[in-house]
């Protein structure tokens, strides 16, 4: 056979219908090359193929690939017999894209690895790639595109594929039957997983922070893209514009000023070099959400008793010096036995120190959620998040990282504080003051962030009590410096022009 049509010596070796161990040592899945293997999409540059060998092509003169799990055959069955399965649905996204030429491809966001029949994702792949080369998807384009990128396409697969599906315009329903069976398979291997790692002994945190990563992964679901020009809905736009926006106050009157509080679906980083005050700034901004609902404090440095300590230094006022050196007098007991009956009551959830990865903050997010509807998030410090899994460079992980809670922010529409640890920069140059650029890890930080708030204070000396509050950037606002007094003996900083 010419190589042209992509011929492999492993079909002589392979027969359809043998089974053999593959090279992962799987005993019941056939070996595949080709088709499966993944590379990266060529545009096709070479003249087409001659009629005569396409033909050829079409009318069946290339071994074809052994048939894979469900039962597809090179005709088309009855819609009696097809209707209502996966099989169906599967052939009929595929029917739709080819009906349509690919039109379909822009109505749905169905994921190729979601197909069951490994073929239907191939040939949904190759699809993807010939809409972005700008090349005809079609009977007869598909296969020779196939070839131009060493693989190759059952054209009576694709035939069955246009015979079973009653009309593209069902492309949504069926990608979401595809979809939904996806992850049912997801949460099926799962399971099995779970079972496994609890027979072999493994630590139950690790399983459950995994597993809950792996099943939030499987919620989503396949519909129609609805898509509109900006002015479409202007009605509603005016509707907004008439609601007064929603800003959770910050604790500092200059602040609000600049940036207008804390606006959920925004993501705000404040960065400070260690000491400076930025765990105090961010325990005063969990107890600002706290009156609107739940925060999650994610704390990677301080135990929970080490912020209860800060927040009844703030609260009440008594030196923390005392609190922690085992020194109180008996007017601070009686300032203590007032304030801890109050902590009943309070919305502020604090994180155990192994919620270090993404998973398990993700997690712990989600079930303060479950538990009370959330007003906030405040993770301290970036810097501490470990990884979890496939190993990345700081810059990809820190990336990585920003961009989640981007996205979180905007999924569950609160506020996200995120304190971040100052490089060196700010403290080699004379004047002391940081830039954005001194965020340590990732230049992501700063396109991530919706706003920056940079903390600088003298750590000794008589000025140590001023603090200056800069806000470097604001996506929806005005940047500018404001002056604070820290009062690190009560854990606390106030807007100096509220003195």
């Amino acid at each position: 056979m010419d190589h042209a049509f992509g011929y492999s010596p492993w079909r002589e070796e392979n027969p359809r219908g043998s089974h053999r161990k593959n090279p992962n040592g799987h005993p019941h899945q056939r070996g595949r090359r080709g088709l499966r293997q993944r590379q990266t999409i060529r545009c096709p540059q070479e003249a087409p193929l001659q009629p005569r060998r396409l033909r050829l092509y079409l009318a069946g003169g290339v071994p074809r690939l052994p048939r894979r799990n469900l039962r597809i055959t090179g005709h088309a069955e009855s819609d009696h017999e097809m209707s209502g399965t996966l099989e169906h649905a599967e052939l009929s996204v595929i029917g739709s894209i080819l009906l349509t030429g690919g039109q379909a491809l822009d109505e749905i966001d169905l994921d190729p690895s979601s197909y069951q029949d490994k073929r239907l994702e191939d040939v949904h792949r190759l699809m993807i790639g010939m809409k972005t080369c700008g090349e005809p998807i079609n009977v007869l384009t598909l296969p020779k595109y196939a070839l131009t990128n060493a693989q190759r396409v059952d054209a009576s697969l694709l035939h069955q594929a246009m015979s079973v599906t009653p009309t593209a315009s069902t492309v949504a329903y069926y990608a979401k039957i595809v979809a939904d069976a996806h992850a049912g398979r997801n949460l099926a291997a799962t399971a099995d997983w779970i079972r496994s790692q609890a027979e072999r002994g493994v630590d139950p945190e690790h399983v459950i922070e995994q597993a809950k990563a792996t099943l939030e992964s499987a919620r989503g679901s396949i519909g129609l893209r609805k898509i509109a020009p900006i002015g479409s809905n202007t009605e509603t736009y005016v509707d907004n514009l008439e609601k007064e926006r929603v800003y959770y106050q910050t604790p500092w009157p200059q602040i609000n000023d600049l940036i207008g509080g804390l606006m959920p679906g925004a993501l705000y980083v404040v960065g400070a070099r260690p000491s400076v005050g930025k765990s105090a700034v961010g325990l005063q901004l969990a107890q600002s959400l706290e009156p609107y609902g739940s925060v999650a404090f994610v704390s990677l440095e301080m135990l929970e008793a080490d912020l209860m300590d800060r927040l009844i230094a703030n609260e009440k006022k008594i030196p923390y010096q005392r609190i922690t050196g085992g020194s109180l007098t008996s007017e601070d007991w009686q300032r203590m036995a007032e304030w801890l009956p109050t902590m009943e009551n309070r919305r502020i959830y604090v994180s155990e120190p192994r919620t270090s990865t993404m998973p398990a903050i993700r997690g712990f997010i989600n079930d303060v959620h479950r538990t009370e509807e959330l007003a906030g998030v405040v993770i301290d410090y970036l810097q501490l998040i470990s990884q979890a899994g496939e190993r990345m460079t700081d810059q990809e992980f820190l990336s990585d990282v920003t961009r989640q809670l981007k996205l979180m922010a905007l999924q569950m529409n609160i506020p996200i504080v995120l304190l971040s640890q100052l490089n060196r920069g700010s403290a080699n140059r004379e004047d002391k003051v940081p830039r954005s650029s001194d965020l340590r890890g990732s230049g992501s930080i700063e396109q991530d962030a919706d706003v920056i708030i940079l903390l600088h204070r003298e750590l000794k000396g008589e000025d140590s009590y001023r603090m200056y509050m800069n806000v470097e950037k604001n996506r929806r606002g005005r940047a500018g410096d404001t002056e604070m007094v820290f009062q690190g003996h009560y854990s606390n900083i106030h807007d100096a022009l509220s003195d």
